[in-house]
């Protein structure tokens, strides 16, 4: 299974804490430079109603921050405050964006895989479970 950047970004939010250990025992190999260090801040939320109308919701509070080697650069943002999984996900991004490393960025594109999985088949457990307590009504019986 070959997940793109955006499943990747995704899956950091499903990691354990000893896989987010893991990868950034990975990511203290490699040569880059804070752009932006870690830090939080809010964002306003806005979501789209029923009748397609946008509204906002509120602010929520996010971590972002940025990274850079050799021009390339890198940006992740969470929901939360979570620097680990921020920067983590700012690494992917210059990761993607770079020609070399390949050895890391398979070792991490292996950890976040087994991630993605593992929700994905929690995810259908749990939906396996609503299907079954789903009822079909009879609206006009005998027809």
């Amino acid at each position: 299974m070959y997940l793109n950047l955006q499943e990747l970004q995704e899956a950091v939010t499903y990691l354990e804490n000893f896989e987010v250990e893991r990868i950034l025992k990975l990511i203290e190999k490699l040569p880059i430079r804070f752009v932006r260090k870690p830090s939080s801040g809010v964002v306003m939320m806005t979501l789209t109603d029923t009748f397609d109308t946008p509204f906002h919701i509120g602010e929520i509070l996010v971590t972002e921050v940025e990274v850079e080697h050799n021009g390339i650069k890198g940006y992740g943002m969470v929901l939360g405050q979570d620097k680990d999984r921020a920067f983590i996900r700012a690494v992917l991004e210059f990761l993607e964006s770079s020609e070399a490393y390949d050895v890391i960025k398979e070792s991490i594109r292996v950890i976040l895989t087994n991630a993605w999985k593992r929700e994905k088949l929690e995810r259908s457990k749990y939906e396996s479970l609503i299907d079954l307590s789903r009822v079909e009504f009879d609206i006009l019986p005998g027809r």
